[in-house]
């Protein structure tokens, strides 16, 4: 079990509010080329936004329409495809072996915009001048497919376009395994490998740390300390709740919104009987027990707007539990329950059990 206490002199931030609306911004977001990449179950699909300017980088995926004259008799599709999937935008196994590429969609389109709204301006904090987009926003929209086959990998190396070792063009990435943000967004400035958990997309990483999301944990809790009231936050993953409250799921299921209200109430009132909270030593109960369907994605935690459909491997839950008072506390204790095998194991994510148990 774990214990944690509050006294009047420290304050714990609800996470539910502050870390909602975090966005870090590094420039990559706003780099010519953005290339979002999602891990599915058959294969890596990447949504690349390639700047007009650097389209001859890009020559092998497009059309022969889209290609000037003087560029001169060209390789056919296939062995465009080939050389790309090997020199260009390249996605690799373990073994060095380029997964063969398939162009789905090619489209030009304007940028989409993920400026920071002070872009342009300089950051009051670091004195530095917040990158911006291109000013031209024409971009062509491109997206490419690259095939498993029969076997899924254990290890991916997604390179960019290099020449002697070095990019020919700028990227910012973003990259999902399964509907699960692996990284915020960041550069593609040279191979990278991701080591993809195909039980559980959360525990995917990159080997450069780096790369990884800042946010690891499934499982927060908070103590938060007003004049007339004490909350109990939490941020649980739905996954990680699902055997506290008798739901099974597999990699990939999809809640509805009934299946989310059911899910959140069924949370609410788990949470308002479990983990008691001390105040000055008297137990307590919550006079409010809240529950939400959260999405984490590279934002930070969002709520589900209009109750759409949800994919379980992002999914969280964050409650909130009500304790009204008249005067502070000298002292706010609660006592956490909810470490089984299988959370000590998944939130190490060794390779050895055992070690944990």
């Amino acid at each position: 079990m774990h214990l944690i206490c509050l006294s009047i002199a420290v304050l714990f931030l609800s996470a539910l509010s502050a870390l909602a609306d975090f966005v870090p911004y590094n420039g990559s977001e706003v780099a010519p080329n953005i290339a979002i990449i999602r891990i599915e179950d058959q294969g890596v699909r990447i949504e690349l936004e390639i700047f007009v300017e650097d389209l001859p980088l890009f020559t092998d995926i497009l059309p022969d329409d889209w290609v000037p004259e003087s560029v001169g008799i060209r390789d056919d599709l296939t062995a465009r495809l080939e050389r790309f999937s090997r020199d260009g935008l390249s996605v690799r196994r373990a073994d060095n072996t380029p997964l063969p590429v398939e162009v789905t969609l090619i489209d030009p389109r304007l940028r989409v915009d993920r400026a920071s709204p002070m872009a342009g301006q300089q950051d009051p904090l670091t004195g530095q001048v917040v990158p911006s987009p291109p000013s031209d926003p024409r971009v062509l929209y491109t997206e490419l497919f690259y095939s498993f086959g029969e076997a899924r990998p254990d290890a991916l190396t997604i390179a960019p376009p290099l020449v002697d070792g070095t990019p020919s063009a700028t990227i910012g990435m973003l990259v999902y395994d399964r509907g699960v943000p692996v990284t915020e967004f960041r550069y593609l400035s040279a191979p990278a490998t991701l080591r993809p958990d195909w039980s559980d997309p959360w525990y995917s990483r990159f080997d450069a740390k780096t790369l990884n999301r800042r946010t690891k944990d499934g499982t927060s809790t908070f103590l938060y300390l007003e004049p007339r009231e004490v909350r109990h936050e939490t941020l649980i993953r739905l996954r990680d709740l699902a055997p506290w409250i008798g739901v099974e799921f597999d990699t990939g299921d999809v809640l509805d919104a009934s299946e989310q209200a059911r899910l959140s109430e069924a949370a609410a009132r788990f949470f308002a009987s479990r983990n008691p909270v001390l105040i000055d030593g008297v137990p307590s109960e919550p006079a409010r027990a809240f529950a939400e369907i959260l999405e984490m994605d590279f934002r930070g935690y969002q709520v589900i707007e209009e109750a759409e459909p949800l994919g379980v491997n992002g999914a969280f839950v964050g409650v909130i539990l009500s304790y009204p008072i008249e005067t502070l506390p000298k002292t706010v204790s609660t006592t956490w329950h909810f470490f089984n095998d299988f959370i000590l194991y998944t939130s190490q994510s060794p390779r050895d059990k055992s070690a944990y148990i």
